[in-house]
């Protein structure tokens, strides 16, 4: 009987965690990522094909994503992306270390987290680090940094591409 309270109050407490934690990811505020998703988008068009790989899909998630501001976690992590919750499949969650990423940047942690999305990829190394240049090809092909690099100068010509000055803001929604 003891046993059963315990249990009981385990799986209580486990529920009360997940539902405080699904409350706050789903009233986590938007944010206006228009200009990196346009960059992202341009670049998708830019770039060749990449083999295997249905590039339309990814346009559609970075086009489609909603991008919510969760604060501080609990390592330097710049954003992060959930598979098993459907009613959150599009959902980007940024962090406070991407207030400091340039629209270049924040361009390509759009097509990073959608590739996990859209194309299963994982993370096994990240670009910066010494572990990503020893990568094999088929570990690149499963590697969401990898296809950051692959997009990265089709990016930066998206971005050279647009017009200076003002832009009239528009809602995220």
């Amino acid at each position: 009987d003891v046993i059963f309270h315990i249990m009981q109050s385990v799986l209580l407490f486990l529920f009360i965690v997940v539902l405080y934690r699904e409350t706050y990811l789903l009233l986590a505020p938007l944010q206006d990522w228009s200009t990196p998703k346009r960059y992202a988008s341009t670049a998708i068009d830019l770039a060749p094909p990449f083999e295997g790989k249905n590039s339309s899909v990814l346009k559609e998630c970075i086009e489609t994503a909603k991008v919510k501001y969760v604060g501080y976690v609990n390592r330097n992590v710049t954003a992060y992306v959930t598979i098993l919750r459907p009613w959150a499949s599009r959902d980007i969650y940024v962090t406070v270390v991407a207030d400091s990423l340039s629209d270049v940047d924040r361009a390509g942690t759009l097509i990073h987290e959608c590739t996990h999305l859209v194309w299963c990829t994982v993370d096994l190394a990240y670009y910066g680090d010494s572990a990503y240049w020893t990568l094999s090809d088929d570990a690149h092909a499963k590697n969401a940094d990898s296809f950051v690099e692959w997009f990265a100068p089709y990016v930066l010509e998206a971005a050279r591409r647009e017009p200076p000055g003002w832009r009239v803001r528009t809602s995220p929604t």
